[in-house]
């Protein structure tokens, strides 16, 4: 999930907006010219298209980035939930690596911002 702040920062960059969330994580009501569309992880890799590149996990205690392959390898049967509560940050790069993206807390926020560096105006 993303941050409001961060998906208005996407609207505002020209990210596609679909149905807008009408509602705030603690239920105030936002009215429609403030509401802002949260796009899933799977939308914002597509939107980065030929440009995405790799997305990574930190764990405590790991000196390395793993990646998803190379995590689930090393914890089998860990539901795609926990897996995502057990990281302490996560990194995004474009695919010539010449952008990276550093210390988010969810793996769509990475890709969003790494969306939002591709399509810097």
């Amino acid at each position: 999930m993303i941050s409001y702040k961060l998906a208005k920062q996407l609207k505002d960059a020209g990210f596609p907006q679909r149905d807008a969330e009408q509602y705030t994580s603690d239920g105030q009501w936002i009215p429609k010219k403030e509401q802002r569309y949260i796009p899933a992880l799977s939308e914002l890799i597509m939107a980065c298209g030929k440009n995405f590149g790799v997305l990574n996990c930190f764990y405590e205690g790991d000196d390395e980035t793993k990646t998803l392959e190379q995590i689930k390898k090393e914890n089998p049967g860990t539901t795609y939930y926990n897996f995502f509560q057990c990281s302490v940050g996560w990194h995004c790069s474009n695919k010539d690596t010449s952008i990276h993206v550093y210390d988010c807390s969810t793996p769509e926020e990475a890709v969003a911002k790494l969306w939002l560096a591709l399509n810097k105006k």
